[in-house]
């Protein structure tokens, strides 16, 4: 089945990845889409990352992502940390089954140059801002994350607390 199937069939499962950069401060980096979502939010604010290609590993696919979406070259990518699946439909047109693999890279620093964001003229139209947040900004935030408990998820991996096999950390219906 291809993206292009029809949004009454089953969901199209879309292997994709997530990488949770995080800086020498302990900050994650996060891109936001605006639009409505779930609880009356009008934001949403995830980690880096998208569809794997043919062909490609989910490690491969995550260092094309941080290219493509951040300028930042050469990553060192570290293990996969968590899994989740979303549902919902991909830049509003198709239903699929998204079959995230997070992975954590960190970085001293980096600054996104705004002449660098995706490629994509979708995705980028689609992505509305970029910042750093701490864990704490995040847990007193109002904001929509991605996974929905992302602060409290974060807190073990900055503490070096890495799991020996990737945790499931959440299922997300989002239609």
């Amino acid at each position: 089945m291809t993206l292009e199937a029809d949004m009454n069939d089953a969901p199209v499962a879309r292997p994709t990845v997530r990488v949770l950069v995080i800086d020498a401060r302990d900050r994650i980096l996060l891109f936001s889409t605006d639009g409505s979502f779930e609880g009356g939010a009008t934001v949403l604010w995830f980690p880096p990352g998208g569809g794997v290609e043919e062909g490609e590993t989910y490690e491969e696919a995550a260092i094309r992502e941080l290219w493509e979406e951040t300028g930042l070259a050469n990553a060192d990518l570290g293990p996969c940390v968590w899994l989740r699946t979303w549902i919902g439909r991909l830049l509003g047109d198709y239903v699929v089954e998204a079959q995230e693999q997070y992975y954590v890279c960190r970085v001293d620093f980096h600054e996104i140059n705004d002449d660098h964001l995706n490629p994509d003229e979708v995705e980028r139209a689609w992505t509305s801002g970029h910042r750093w947040w701490s864990v704490d900004e995040i847990e007193a935030s109002i904001e929509l994350f991605a996974p929905t408990q992302l602060g409290r998820l974060l807190r073990p991996i900055l503490n070096g607390e890495l799991p020996d096999e990737p945790l499931f950390v959440e299922h997300k219906v989002s239609l």
